[in-house]
């Protein structure tokens, strides 16, 4: 599973971004929880945001629904304030990181 910061929200979850500036932002995506947890802790986001946790297909899927607005990802950012400085380093496009959730594990090059 992906782990990811979202709202409590009725319906589709409001999943957080963080601007990379020039009106751009990516969507954080965590491979671990506790990266998640810590990320959330230091963002001081307020008590509506929570960890949630994704299956791939889960994540693909609002990816290329309801969130098909989002150009970037990034992987494990560090939390903030470092999170800037490394981000344009690790983004990646959301349709890579799409063909990436949907392929097996199996032929995923470690």
């Amino acid at each position: 599973p992906q782990y990811v910061v979202a709202r409590r929200e009725k319906g589709d979850p409001e999943l957080l971004r963080v601007s990379l500036g020039n009106e751009k932002n990516a969507l954080p995506v965590f491979s671990f929880e506790e990266l998640a947890q810590g990320f959330l802790r230091t963002s001081d986001l307020g008590p509506e945001w929570h960890v949630r946790e994704l299956y791939n297909g889960e994540l693909a899927s609002l990816l290329l629904g309801v969130h098909k607005d989002v150009e970037w990802i990034l992987p494990n950012p560090l939390p903030v304030p470092f999170a800037a400085a490394e981000a344009l380093l690790n983004l990646v496009d959301r349709g890579s990181f799409v063909r990436f959730l949907l392929t097996p594990r199996s032929l995923q090059i470690s």
